[in-house]
C-alpha cells in the first residue's frame, strides 16, 4: 500500500489515496511502499528500498529548508526543473531562480549526499513563433493561438538558457533531455486552449526515468 501526508499539497492521484500515520516531511506529496515480489533478481546485483518517498513541491528555497537533518544525512536524487513559465528572454525569470534558490542548495554541504540533476522542460506547441505561449499584458491571448500545433523551428531558449547557467555557475549536474524527443507530440497535450501540460502516456514518463538513470549513472561512474 501507499500513502500520502495528510498535510500535502496537491490532489490524490493513484491508486493509493490513503493518509500516512505520521507526516515526517510535510511538503512530501506520497510515499510508495514496495510490494511483495519474489521476481526480484538479487542474484543480478540489484538492491530495493522497503518504501520511496516522492516529493514534487515548488522551485522555492523555503521547501528545501524543510528537508530534516535524517533524510539529508541518507540523501537521495534531486531533480530540478525551471523555466516553462517564464516568458520573457530579458526579465531575469531564469537567473533568479537559479541565484536564490539552486545554486544555495548546490553549494550547501547539508546536501552533501543528494545526487542532483537537472530536467529540461517539455516543449510547448502553442500557435506562436517557436510554440511558445505569449499572453497580452492583461494575460488574455488571442483565440488563434490556443490551437496545438506542430513546431518546425522551436524556440528552445530556456532550456538554452538553463545549459549555460550551469555552466557559468560551475554546477556539474547531468541534463536529463526532453524537449527534443517530445518536440513530434503536439497531440499530446490535454486540451486545445492547454499547449503546454501533456496527457499521460507511459511513454513520457519513461523518457523522464530514462534520463535519470542515465545522469546518475554518469555521476557514480
Amino acid at each position: 500500500s501507499s500513502c500520502r501526508p495528510s498535510n500535502g499539497a496537491g490532489s490524490p492521484w493513484g491508486e493509493f489515496i490513503n493518509s500516512c500515520p505520521e507526516d515526517r516531511h510535510d511538503f512530501i506529496h506520497y510515499e510508495f511502499t514496495r510490494r511483495n515480489d519474489s521476481s526480484t533478481s538479487s542474484s543480478a546485483g540489484l538492491s530495493s528500498c522497503d518504501s520511496i518517498m516522492t516529493s514534487f513541491t515548488p522551485f522555492k528555497l523555503f521547501n528545501l529548508e524543510r528537508v530534516n537533518e535524517a533524510t539529508n544525512r541518507t540523501g537521495g536524487v534531486m531533480v530540478w526543473n525551471w523555466g516553462v513559465h517564464c516568458h520573457n528572454k530579458t526579465d531575469g525569470c531564469i537567473e533568479e531562480k537559479f541565484d536564490e534558490v539552486m545554486l544555495p542548495t548546490v553549494e550547501n554541504q547539508s546536501f552533501a549526499e543528494w545526487k542532483m540533476l537537472w530536467r529540461e522542460h517539455e516543449p510547448q506547441h502553442f500557435a506562436t513563433e517557436g510554440g511558445t505561449y505569449e499572453g497580452d499584458p492583461q494575460g488574455r491571448s488571442p483565440a488563434q493561438k490556443f490551437e496545438c500545433r506542430p513546431e518546425s523551428e522551436p524556440d528552445n531558449w530556456r532550456n538554452i538558457a538553463a545549459a549555460k547557467l550551469l555552466r557559468e555557475r560551475n554546477m556539474k549536474l547531468p541534463i536529463v533531455p526532453l524537449f527534443d524527443a517530445l518536440l513530434p507530440e503536439y497531440e499530446w497535450h490535454m486540451t486545445k486552449r492547454d499547449c503546454t501540460h501533456y496527457c499521460y502516456t507511459p511513454w513520457r514518463f519513461q523518457l523522464s526515468w530514462d534520463g535519470i538513470l542515465r545522469g546518475l549513472k554518469s555521476i557514480l561512474g
